[in-house]
């Protein structure tokens, strides 16, 4: 059998992938040649002793990467333990929309958040497994439950 038989160019993979405990993020998947033409568009070039550098930009990327983010369960707990949040008894446990602006507020504060969402959406097998264990972890809780 040949791979090309088989292969899905352009099948949407989605999966919930683990950051910490109360921050769970479902994001897409993005193969090598769409993350390619991502970086491509971000890049640019400047000049260093007449010489031509390319350069990422950081931000533009940052804000292409963000649009893998599908939604997410980010709780004010898990978000105190990586930002600094205002201190406010009646918003611990709640649920932070996810926004455009939150998106974008995580990836430009949260340390390594962006090297971690980058592996993440491009490594299938953890989406995919990931994506198995929680339905795997549902179907559990149901037939207890019933």
């Amino acid at each position: 059998m040949e791979l090309n038989e088989i292969f899905e160019d352009g099948k949407v993979v989605k999966g919930w992938i683990k950051y910490i405990d109360g921050f769970d993020l479902l994001i897409r998947f993005g193969d090598r040649e769409t993350l390619e033409a991502i970086y491509n568009r971000c890049k640019k070039y400047e000049w260093d002793k007449h010489q031509r550098i390319e350069v990422a930009d950081e931000q533009k990327f940052r804000k292409e990467l963000v649009k893998f983010i599908e939604d997410w369960k980010f709780s004010t707990s898990a978000a105190a333990r990586i930002l600094p949040i205002k201190e406010d008894a009646s918003l611990n446990g709640q649920l932070i929309d996810c926004t455009d602006s939150a998106k974008m507020t995580v990836i430009n504060k949260v340390t390594n958040f962006e090297n971690f969402l980058f592996d993440a959406i491009s490594d299938l097998e953890r989406i995919t497994e990931a994506q198995e264990d929680r339905e795997n972890l549902i179907s559990a809780d149901s037939s207890r439950q019933g």
